[in-house]
């Protein structure tokens, strides 16, 4: 039995990639313990693992209320300064206590964002692999290159784009983690960094995993750490959700236009006025809409619709015609999973990037996917009007998501 840890901070979107492997490696009869924000503990505890939190519930809740938390170029400073900074010393502690109390060596599955694993692989015996969840976290030189919410034009050169990661690095980056960083290592006696902190040292100098499939990925030699793609490790609770009659008979009732399923993301405060107005825009036009609001009451929306908490996208995404959401990686796997049309309304982080993949997925310009604020409020999806036209959606292949994908995570979590 090996003695495993499992931590990630940030959304429902972010934890879900590592609850999946998490509990397949406690059925496995492994010693599994899940390091997370404190209002994760619920979801973690119903899977059965045991959970210790590492960032609390009031510094997790600042974040997600800071206004610019989805801003496409401050966003990542909230990330940094109030969940990776603020969560180290509970990482560490757990990490010192972890290492020294089992006989056999101890495999971290961390990700980047829980800088404590990274910071004290240097001086704890413990094996780090180094998970992302989608493919913008790692550095590359190739198309596409987002850096915020800009494309960085494809005819640009190899240097221009290593020149932008430097002045971005110089101006923004550097400044911004190198400082607490290097203190930290001081206190501890380890020499400064000489390096990048996001080309090279954030990502474990024992293994790199990508979740999400190898087609997501950059070329390999153009990745700055050897990464093994492992699929997209779609989460399922072990308890199903309860039945809904409501949701069966809107599924299930005829309809002259085609089912819509919209959804803001689950820590989207800020864009959740647009997707409603998008929302009631095609209420009105005529479209059953299902309306996703994690929070809220299930209830009857305008003439058509439904408003629910959260469904089983499962069950219900293969059932309607359409999917807009905000671009998060698991909002992206659940469509393709589903083989579903899709649109997107992006704010920061992967979402761009990851709207661009889908869009290359359904064989579309980018635009026919990836939508601005006015066509969303306005209810303007393009293709809307022309079902039959619409691509026929490849869905995800046995070894792109699901099971086989969780399997592939547990292995190298396991190996070495």
């Amino acid at each position: 039995m090996n003695r495993v840890l499992v931590a990630t901070l940030g959304s429902v979107g972010d934890l879900h990639p590592f609850l999946a492997p998490a509990r397949a490696l406690k059925q496995r009869g492994h010693s599994v313990l899940f390091l997370s924000s404190e209002p994760h503990r619920a979801a973690v505890e119903a899977e059965g693992l045991a959970f210790e939190p590492i960032l609390s519930a009031h510094d997790h809740e600042r974040a997600a209320s800071h206004p610019d938390l989805w801003h496409p170029i401050r966003g990542f400073g909230v990330l940094w300064r109030h969940l990776a900074v603020r969560s180290v010393d509970a990482t560490v502690a757990v990490l010192e206590r972890e290492s020294s109390s089992h006989p056999h060596t101890l495999r971290v599955l961390a990700s980047p964002l829980v800088l404590g694993a990274r910071l004290a692989v240097d001086r704890l015996p413990y094996r780090l692999i180094t998970a992302h969840t989608a493919p913008n976290g790692l550095r590359h030189l190739g198309d596409p290159l987002f850096l915020g919410a800009w494309r960085v034009p494809g005819w640009w050169p190899r240097a221009w784009r290593r020149a932008a990661w430097q002045l971005l690095d110089r101006w923004k980056l550097q400044p911004m983690a190198a400082p607490f960083i290097d203190g930290w290592r001081k206190q501890r006696g380890l020499p400064a960094l000489q390096e990048s902190v996001f080309e090279r040292w954030l990502h474990s100098p024992h293994q790199v995993i990508g979740l999400y499939p190898e087609a997501f990925s950059p070329a390999a030699d153009d990745l700055p750490v050897p990464t093994h793609c492992v699929g997209f490790p779609l989460f399922r609770p072990q308890v199903p959700m309860p039945g809904d009659p409501g949701l069966e008979h809107w599924l299930g009732q005829a309809a002259t236009q085609p089912r819509l399923v919209i959804y803001a993301g689950s820590s989207h405060h800020h864009r959740a006025s647009a997707f409603q107005a998008c929302a009631e825009r095609l209420d009105a036009l005529g479209y059953p809409t299902l309306l996703l609001l994690p929070g809220s009451a299930p209830a009857p929306f305008g003439g058509l619709g439904l408003i629910r908490p959260w469904v089983d996208l499962r069950d219900t995404l293969p059932r309607v015609a359409g999917w807009l959401h905000h671009g998060g990686i698991g909002a992206c796997a659940e469509g393709l999973a589903a083989g579903v049309r899709q649109w997107s309304f992006p704010s920061a982080y992967d979402q761009f990037e990851n709207s661009w993949h889908v869009a290359r997925r359904l064989s579309l310009p980018l635009d026919q996917v990836q939508l601005g604020e006015a066509h969303i409020r306005a209810g303007r999806l393009p293709g809307l009007t022309a079902v039959a036209s619409w691509p026929v959606t490849p869905r995800l292949t046995a070894s792109e998501g699901g099971d086989a994908a969780i399997e592939h995570a547990v292995r190298l979590v396991l190996q070495g």
